[in-house]
């Protein structure tokens, strides 16, 4: 599992706006174990999202009702932290954790 800047970017999102990252990640799809850049296990689905650059090119199977929610990341805008678009990204994936949500969270659709 090689490390992108996407990932790093999600890692610090994680610390930054205090939400549970592991990036990179290995999801499981489909049945089948695939390298994600990042898994939020309380946004985007019950079953957490498996966010993807594009860089990866990875080919999905058919997702099953227990996998993840996948999304697929441009690599040069989500190459580096920038604070508003990580919340709206957030923000439009939902969130799905126990308990409250962060402070910043309005769940308002994509808006940048």
């Amino acid at each position: 599992m090689t490390v992108d800047l996407v990932s790093e970017a999600w890692r610090m999102a994680g610390a930054d706006l205090d939400v549970r990252v592991q990036a990179p990640a290995r999801v499981v799809i489909g049945g089948t174990a695939i390298d994600c850049s990042a898994f939020l296990p309380d946004f985007g689905s019950v079953n957490g999202v498996a966010a993807f650059s594009v860089s990866m090119r990875p080919t999905l199977p058919a997702p099953m009702n227990t996998d993840p929610y996948r999304s697929l990341l441009n690599d040069t805008t989500y190459a580096r932290f920038d604070r508003d678009l990580f919340i709206c990204t957030l923000n439009d994936w939902n969130w799905f954790g126990k308990g409250e949500p962060p402070d910043w969270y309005t769940g308002a659709p994509w808006s940048l």
